[in-house]
């Protein structure tokens, strides 16, 4: 009876020895199912949050930067006027031969427009916005519902300014010429575990001109590409009693 008691003992006790060696660390358990966690929250934030955070944000930042840029161009064009922005040349009959633009008077509104954008946006600083975490989702009904994330907006870089001057057809024989202002400028859209930049830029028109030339007395205007601009001469009815040889 001894024995079987021992022999029963015996063999608990080395039941016991082997479960020890396959014991679960929880720890480092802990650990690895954390790390999974992390993993998969980051790359939740990456597929599905950050693409509509970001374009909240660059929504934002062209809104911020056109106005300010705006701004700067009406500015600087109080400072010069417009009114000496082109030469327009005649002919003897006085009709406009050519117009010119005025290079000097163009870089100078070029030149003030840039330092009135760049004082305005370094002292714009950082711009902090919200957005609800339910507009992620891209649904009016959760659009205004969860907690706020937090924005933060700023100009990176230089700014760039250049002008451009046009003629585009404005009517029979008239011809309409634009001077506009070229502008680009970088923001930066930031918010937690996101940061993206995004270029914004604008055209500004300053002055326009219409140029008449003469009303021919007919005039074809053909605008649809299935019509052909050049119509074939109709071939002569001959009579019969001429012969051609």
């Amino acid at each position: 009876m001894k024995r079987r008691m021992g022999f029963r003992i015996h063999r608990v006790h080395r039941y016991r020895k082997a479960g020890s060696r396959i014991r679960v660390n929880r720890p480092l358990l802990y650990f690895l199912f954390t790390i999974v966690l992390l993993s998969a929250a980051f790359l939740f934030i990456e597929e599905q949050i950050r693409p509509t955070v970001v374009a909240i944000g660059q929504a934002k930042a062209r809104t911020i930067a056109t106005d300010i840029i705006n701004t700067a161009a009406k500015e600087a064009l109080g400072y010069d006027g417009y009114k000496d922005l082109f030469y327009v040349i005649t002919d003897n009959n006085k009709k406009v031969a050519m117009v010119e633009p005025n290079t000097v008077k163009i870089n100078n509104l070029v030149s003030n427009t840039v330092n009135i954008l760049q004082n305005r946006l370094n002292a714009l600083g950082t711009i902090d916005s919200y957005i609800y975490l339910g507009s992620i989702f891209n649904s009016q009904l959760f659009a205004n519902l969860g907690p706020k994330i937090r924005l933060k907006l700023y100009s990176v870089g230089s700014t760039s300014v250049s002008y451009r001057t046009t003629f585009d057809k404005a009517g029979i024989n008239q011809t309409r010429y634009m001077l506009e202002l070229i502008v680009n400028v970088r923001m930066q859209v930031v918010a937690p575990f996101i940061s993206d930049s995004v270029d914004v830029l604008n055209n500004v028109p300053i002055a326009e001109m219409i140029i008449v030339g003469d009303v021919p007395q007919s005039y074809i205007d053909v605008n649809d590409e299935n019509v052909p601009t050049t119509l074939p001469y109709p071939s002569p009815i001959i009579p019969p009693e001429i012969k051609v040889k």
